[in-house]
């Protein structure tokens, strides 16, 4: 037997490969929210701070924006518990930017580009659309996870 996996070392070493893959992406799989669709739309969802209203405008636009009863509205990265209807979507948490960021991406195109990555500077959380926590400070995963379990044993989905 030792003489067989000798001469085919690439099959115990594929068979072992791919174990090693199925494993990790089964424990992996626990921490991801699925997502509701595959299509990336041209809107987004964002939140009238002062009337709770939600409502969807154009993804490019730099939060804060003016809603259309002429308040100021935030991002708001919405989340569903089974599906995304109205009845199950919920806002996660919030998204602006310091008025000294907004100002700069409204002048430069560039500056606006880079916001929309993982890029953290001018950005700030919130979980209730009124305080807020600058991006890379200490209070910011508290934020950003504080919804997770919002849904109890449904799937708790993206809502695009």
């Amino acid at each position: 037997m030792f003489d067989w996996l000798q001469r085919n070392q690439w099959v115990y070493i594929l068979v072992f490969g791919a174990a090693i893959i199925l494993l990790w992406r089964s424990l992996k799989s626990g921490d991801e929210v699925s997502s509701n669709s595959d299509v990336i739309s041209d809107e987004c969802w964002y939140y009238d701070v002062e009337t709770g209203d939600s409502f969807r405008a154009k993804r490019e636009l730099v939060a804060p924006i003016k809603s259309p009863k002429g308040n100021e509205a935030v991002w708001a990265s919405m989340y569903g518990c089974g599906g995304c209807g109205p009845s199950q979507r919920f806002a996660g948490f919030y998204v602006k930017h310091t008025d000294d960021m907004k100002k700069r991406a409204d002048a430069d195109p560039a500056v606006r580009a880079r916001l929309f990555g993982e890029r953290a500077e001018g950005r700030l959380y919130s979980t209730d659309g009124k305080s807020w926590i600058a991006a890379a400070s200490p209070g910011e995963a508290g934020v950003l996870d504080s919804f997770r379990t919002r849904c109890g044993e449904l799937d708790l989905k993206r809502c695009p």
